[in-house]
This record gives structure tokens, C-alpha cells and sequence, in this order.
């Protein structure tokens, strides 16, 4: 377990550079907002099951939505339509990917394909459900999705649900919950399993099947609502949601099958269970629960910006869905054996004032094509975009 580094990183002048433009209002519930490649629409994903179609230029919101899984998910609990993700040869292939709950209570992910001729409208009648995954709960649900640079998608999945990780996934190499995932969705190694729609590729973590799931990447994690890749590094940010005490940030290099987070022996870098051990990754960054400028309840993963923002650039932008409160930290501060926590200096809700409407409950940040930065606020329905100010 590695110590705990309380880093006064200051910010200067961040009132004149950045701001939060709303950029769309009127959303139910929203969860996630990624770009529809090809276009300059966003698509802003409901808890009940549409997938909404965003102009940020004017605020218009789309007449007919991509896709509407409403009839056929339940939104229970943290259950509903969580993430998406398009295809890395979605140009010609046309095809988007959607982590839900079904009727059941269990995860699916599920693939479509656009109606032909159509830029912007899912094909219900194309569904194919790759992968389905029991769940215990109706919380932990994970729900992030997106392909990697090696072209594999990556799933996050969490521990099942009930409080302390009860039936111990997380640390156990033959269950789905409390891993990340990755597969080849390009082929199907498995014809005859209609719930493994997907090929293994080298790398993960229990390769043939040995001592585990062969679908494992990383193991240890409880539950990693929110996600991401860095444009620049290619590594993976994990934004795992935490127990009672420790709120905590992940990192994945490529080519890192193996590694374990430690949950639920460990919350960041405190025992839980235990015992510790060293062979597990303690966080990059964390933060302690409560009230405080740097404290917070469940933490929302973000982006590493590399966009046009010079007082966050080169920064993992993150924020906390319970108090709202909105950090960036530098990406080269956040190194693998060494965990650092959250500061107020960090802390960016003084300069981000919406010009209009209100944050409560950030669920999700957001990346378009040309590498801008928007925010969900949840429960009032709007969509923000981080702008530059002279």
C-alpha cells in the first residue's frame, strides 16, 4: 500500500479561461452524452432508456431519438440505459453498443446497427445481445462502455450490489461483477452460447480460461460507473464509486491484464476486509467522504482534457455526484504507486458557474469529436459544455 500525497496544486486565473455554457436542457434523467460519430450532434443517453440526439450549437433536440430501449429495460435502483458506444469502424459498419438493464434485473450488452440510409436512427430489429450478466442487485451495476485503442471493447462491471461486496465477487477470478471486461466484438469464438456473442483476445487476464474468466481484464473493483481513455496515453481511467469511506481514481496502462484493484479487501488505499497485499494497485488519486471542498460521497469519472482549455489542459477533470463539487488534476500527477488527494486548490466550482440553469448531481462528463468537455447534471436535466473565455 503506498502513502497518500497531499499535492497543492494551484490553478491561477481560471476564471478568465474557462466557463460552463449550457448547451441543452430538458432531459430526464440523463446518464451519459457522448458524439455521434461523423456528425456535430451529441447523443445524451436516458435513465429510462432513450438515446436523445443533441445539436450543442442551438440547443435543438432531435425530433426522433437514435435508439429507445424504454419497453424493454428496467430503471429500478441504479439500473436503466447506461452507457454507449459506437464502433471504431462505425463509417462503414454502422454499429453502436449499449450497456442496459433488462426486465429481468440483469446486465445486457446489446448491439445495433443504423436503419439503411440513415445517419442518425437505430434499428430496434437489429438488437443482438452479446453478453448478458446476472446481477444480484439492484446497485453496482457498473454501466460504462467504450472500445479501446486496440480496437477491443472494455466493459465495466460492478460487484453485484449489497453493501461490503456480501457474496464476494470482486476478488473471485470465476464471476463477471467487480471486473473490467475486454473483448473482440468483431468475431464469435463462442456460435453455440447465444450470451457470448464475442471473441477472447491475447492479453487478458486469465488467458484460455486458466484461473479464471477468460473475459477478465483487471479484477478488484466495486462499482466503476464511469470511465475513460486518454487520447494522448491511451491508459484507461477508472473512477470507482466507494463504501462508506474512500472515494477513488484507477489507472490502466495498455497492455495491463492482471491487474487487481483490491476491493474489498481494500477502499483506496485503506483496509476494508482485508487483509492488504502487495501485489494489489492502490489508486492514483482519492478522496475521503464528506461535506468538504475536497470531500464528496461517489465519485464521477471524467476526461483527461487535451482540448483547447488551457486552465485544465493536460488534466483529469472528475467531480463528485452527491455535493457536485468539480476537481482537475494534472495527468502527469497521477502515477501508478503513488496515490494523491484531492485538494481544495483543486477544486473548480467557484469558476464554473452556469449561465444558465443549475448542476445538481453530476452523472457523467462527456467528449465530442474535437475534443471538447461537457457535464450532465442529472437532476435537473441540463447539458454543459466547458468553454474558453478570453
Amino acid at each position: 500500500m503506498t502513502a497518500q500525497l497531499n499535492l497543492a496544486v494551484t490553478v491561477t486565473n481560471i476564471a478568465e479561461q474557462m466557463a460552463l455554457k449550457r448547451v441543452g436542457a430538458g432531459f430526464s434523467q440523463p446518464l451519459f452524452v457522448t458524439a455521434l460519430p461523423g456528425t456535430s450532434h451529441l447523443v445524451v443517453l436516458e435513465k429510462g432508456g432513450r438515446a436523445r440526439l443533441l445539436d450543442p450549437a442551438n440547443g435543438t433536440v432531435g425530433s426522433v431519438d437514435l435508439l429507445d430501449v424504454s419497453g424493454s429495460i428496467s430503471t429500478n435502483g441504479e439500473r436503466g440505459l447506461l452507457g454507449m458506444a459506437f464502433s471504431p469502424d462505425f463509417a462503414t459498419d454502422r454499429t453502436l453498443y449499449v450497456n442496459v438493464t433488462n426486465l429481468a434485473g440483469d446486465t445486457e450488452i446489446r448491439r445495433y446497427q443504423l436503419f439503411t440510409g440513415s445517419s442518425d436512427q437505430a434499428d430496434p430489429s437489429s438488437e443482438d445481445i452479446i453478453l448478458t450478466v446476472a446481477q444480484d442487485q439492484a446497485n453496482h451495476n457498473g454501466g460504462w462502455l467504450d472500445f479501446g485503442p486496440d480496437g477491443l471493447l472494455y466493459l465495466a462491471m460492478g460487484d453485484g450490489g449489497g453493501g461490503g461486496d456480501p457474496l464476494e465477487h470482486a476478488q473471485d477470478p470465476n464471476v463477471l461483477l467487480g471486473k473490467m471486461l475486454r473483448i473482440d466484438t468483431k468475431t464469435d469464438e463462442f456460435p453455440a452460447d447465444p450470451d457470448r456473442d464475442y471473441a477472447i483476445p491475447a492479453g487478458n487476464a486469465f488467458p484460455g480460461g486458466v484461473g479464471g474468466l477468460p473475459e477478465i481484464y483487471a479484477i478488484g473493483l466495486r462499482n466503476p460507473f464511469r470511465c475513460s481513455f486518454d487520447a494522448v496515453t491511451g491508459d484507461l481511467f477508472i473512477a470507482d464509486v466507494g463504501q462508506g469511506t474512500v472515494e477513488e481514481i484507477d489507472r490502466l496502462g495498455t497492455n495491463e491484464g492482471g491487474v487487481n484493484f483490491g476491493w474489498d479487501n481494500l477502499e483506496g488505499t485503506s483496509v476494508f476486509e482485508g487483509p492488504d497485499d502487495p501485489g494489489f494497485r492502490d489508486p492514483v488519486a482519492q478522496y475521503l467522504h464528506g461535506t468538504g471542498p475536497d470531500q464528496g460521497n461517489s465519485i464521477t469519472g471524467g476526461y483527461v482534457h487535451r482540448g483547447n482549455i488551457e486552465a485544465i489542459k493536460d488534466s483529469y477533470v472528475f467531480a463528485d455526484f452527491v455535493n457536485s463539487n468539480i476537481w482537475a488534476i494534472p495527468e502527469a500527477d497521477l502515477v501508478n504507486g503513488a496515490t494523491v488527494g484531492v485538494t481544495a486548490a483543486m477544486r473548480l466550482n467557484n469558476q464554473l458557474v452556469p449561465d444558465q440553469g443549475a448542476i445538481a448531481n453530476i452523472s457523467s462528463f462527456g467528449e465530442d469529436q474535437a475534443g471538447n468537455l461537457y457535464l450532465i447534471s442529472f437532476s435537473t436535466g441540463d447539458i454543459f459544455q466547458f468553454v474558453a473565455t478570453p
